[in-house]
């Protein structure tokens, strides 16, 4: 299964990081790859990805994307003025092959560059490693809570103790994050449009944020990873999906403590 993220540090005539994210279609994998270069000075890459299944090794030749100061994948005509003196390649021949849950890669361009990358598939989906200090009881945990500094904290509850810190999208074995912007947000935005009073206006950080909060709450898988200053509200949503008859003795939930940054 390629789905989900894979990261790693791609080497040649450029040096960095990569990663690519992947999720699963009927036919075939598809998202994208980027690269960040160590030099700063430099933009980053972009590519769209799509991957046969059942081939361990495949050639692929992808139109390469520059990424802008906010991350956006643009045209290189957009931004050359921003970096004069670069030359920025347009397209890529790629070789894939996959060994486990390990990806090697090489490519070269169109302007004569080339790299190569090994990939890791992320662990995020296997269980947590992390141990509590201790199980807590419903009273310790309210005592706990009781003394610590209002506003230090910030506090998220999980269900399952086992799950890692990760968000309900890529939870479901999701992991392209451009797709979920250009197809899911202004499908969900379109039903929703009816449904709701306020309009959000998806290119204000602050009302994305917003309209992204309130499909979650409603069920809907999304790239957002909440927090709240309350460890009893966090503790709530640890619970609140719980049925008393069907929980295992054996299992636990889980509340996150991050010490909180206030600006």
């Amino acid at each position: 299964m390629l789905n989900g993220q894979w990261m790693g540090r791609y080497t040649g005539s450029n040096d960095g990081e990569a990663i690519l994210e992947l999720d699963e279609t009927d036919f075939d994998y598809q998202g994208a790859v980027y690269l960040y270069d160590d030099n700063k000075q430099l933009p980053g890459t972009a590519a769209a990805i799509s991957a046969p299944k059942a081939q361990n090794s495949f050639q692929l030749k992808t139109p390469l994307l520059a990424l802008d100061k906010l991350m956006n994948p643009v045209t290189w005509a957009q931004i050359s003025p921003q970096y004069p003196g670069v030359t920025f390649p347009t397209v890529a021949d790629s070789s894939w092959k996959v060994i486990g849950d390990k990806m090697e890669v090489t490519w070269t361009t169109d302007i004569g560059t080339s790299g190569k990358a090994e990939l890791h598939k992320s662990a995020a989906h296997t269980p947590s490693f992390y141990t509590p200090p201790k199980a807590y009881t419903w009273n310790d945990f309210k005592n706990f809570a009781a003394s610590l500094d209002p506003y230090r904290f910030i506090f998220r509850g999980q269900e399952d103790s086992t799950w890692r810190l990760r968000t309900h999208f890529h939870r479901t074995g999701r992991a392209d994050l451009v797709k979920f912007i250009t197809e899911d947000t202004p499908a969900l935005s379109k039903n929703l449009s009816n449904l709701t009073t306020h309009k959000f206006n998806l290119l204000d950080p602050v009302e994305n944020g917003a309209f992204y909060s309130l499909v979650q709450h409603h069920g809907y898988p999304t790239p957002l990873l909440d927090w709240t200053h309350s460890p009893f509200i966090a503790a709530y949503f640890a619970y609140k999906n719980i049925r008393r008859r069907s929980y295992e003795d054996s299992k636990f939930v889980r509340v996150f403590i991050l010490i909180a940054c206030n600006g």
